[in-house]
This record gives structure tokens, sequence and C-alpha cells, in this order.
């Protein structure tokens, strides 16, 4: 991969001491965040951040789905001067979460979740990062049998349901925005430790260059040299260590804002 300049990006796979050498330049960390509007933990850069992230965001866009589902049966039944509706009418994710509404069955079976935002939030980052609802769960193995399929549920309670829907979306937008602020000071706090970590290399280096000629002259035994390489290869270890860190977040604030479109 090149950057916008035609120069081959060095930190792609870097070598350990061209990791140690080589400074991130503007259009390589510009070629890194991608389509991201921006990296820093600013509070305007944070709400452009929170404001694409929500846009983007494939649980959320699912979860209007699913109320616009939920609105449209009802308006439907209302049409036809219905009172309720069976079950069996709702995808499984309503049908997971209508079903608290219902009641226990004849054979006093429970579902193995009766409500899927226990799921959901049992993760958020995770739920967040994945492919909407449909890539959380089979929610068909979640969703009413086959006795509760034709059990009818009153409007009025659908209603009251839609309206929990929203308020669970409303509660996860919430805490989209809180999982951006946080990953986005957690990418800066790493970028920080990977130029700390790269400093103290540099300077490893240089003490390993002098410990090198002083060795050629005679100045010096074969065991401070050693131990002076060993030194350096530490150092070096633990720069790559923070250098896959900063990679690893990256990679993480792009999903997370931009949905996967543009994650790699």
């Amino acid at each position: 991969m090149e950057d916008p300049q035609g120069q081959s990006n060095p930190f792609l796979a870097p070598e350990l001491d061209e990791l140690v050498d080589n400074k991130i330049s503007e259009d390589v960390w510009q070629q890194m965040l991608g389509e991201l509007p921006c990296s820093v933990t600013t509070e305007d850069c944070i709400n452009q951040l929170q404001n694409v992230a929500v846009q983007n965001s494939r649980l959320l866009a699912d979860l209007q789905e699913k109320i616009d589902e939920a609105q449209n049966a009802v308006d439907e039944a209302r049409r036809k001067n219905l009172d309720s509706i069976a079950i069996g009418n709702f995808s499984p994710f309503i049908q997971t979460f209508l079903y608290s509404t219902l009641g226990p069955v004849s054979n006093g079976v429970e579902p193995p979740v009766n409500n899927p935002f226990r799921l959901i939030l049992g993760n958020t980052l995770s739920a967040f990062l994945g492919q909407g609802l449909g890539a959380l769960f089979n929610w068909s193995d979640y969703a009413a049998n086959d006795s509760q399929q034709q059990r009818a549920i009153a409007i009025g309670d659908i209603q009251i349901k839609i309206a929990e829907l929203q308020r669970n979306k409303a509660e996860l937008t919430q805490k989209l925005r809180e999982q951006v602020v946080f990953e986005a000071l957690k990418l800066e706090e790493i970028a920080r430790n990977f130029q700390i970590e790269q400093e103290i290399a540099k300077r490893d280096k240089q003490r390993l260059e002098i410990a090198k000629v002083s060795y050629r002259f005679g100045e010096g035994d074969s065991e401070r040299y050693l131990n002076q390489i060993s030194a350096y290869d530490r150092q070096k270890a633990a720069t790559f260590r923070e250098w896959s860190r900063l990679r690893s977040q990256v990679i993480t604030v792009k999903l997370l804002v931009l949905g996967g479109q543009d994650a790699e």
C-alpha cells in the first residue's frame, strides 16, 4: 500500500529497526485513519465522531426498522378495526421482545431470553462492532414456539412495547456516543505510549552504537556489550507491541464510527 504521494507505507509490515527509526508522517497517519473525519480528542472532533457513529450504526438502524415494523402492524390492525395482533405476524426479534407481554404458556416453559436487550446490553462494544441485530444472535431460537404463534397481543400492549423499544434505542444511542469517547481517548493514549516507547528505543539504539564503537576499540567488555544488545532488543519488542496496539485501536475506532465500511 502507498500513501497519497506514492511512497510506500513503512508501517504496514515494519522491520523492528525501521519501526524505531521512522516517524509516522501526516500522510501515513491519514492513510491509517481512512474515512474517519478526525482523531484528536477535542470537543469538535468527538462530536463529529459521535455523529458519524450514530449515523452509520447498523444496530441502531436495525432497531429503527423493528420499531417501524411494529408500528406499521399496529396501523394496519387499526385500519382493519382489530384490537389485537397474533405474535406470529412479527419477525423473530419482535416476537422475542413481545414475549414478556404474553405471560407464561400453558406448558410453563419459558424461552432462554424474554428480553433481547439483556443480550445486547451485556456487551455493548461487541454489539456496536457487529453487523446489526442479525449478526448478534439467531433470534429464531428465542422467538415464540408453535404453541405461541397464534396468541394475540392487544394493540395497547404493543404500543407500550413500541415505546419501550424507542427508549432502548435512545439508551443504546447514548451508550454508543459514550463508547466513542472512551475508544477515542484510548486511541490517543496508545498513540502517545507508542511515541514514548519509540523515543526510548531510539536512545537505546544510540547507546548501543556508542557501545559498539567502544567495544571495537577495546573499551568495554563483551558482557556489557551483549547486555546493551539485549536491552535494545527488548525495547524494540516493547515498541512493536505498542505499535500493534495502536493499529488494533485504530481499527476498533473505525469499526465503531464507520460501521465496518473502511476498517482495514
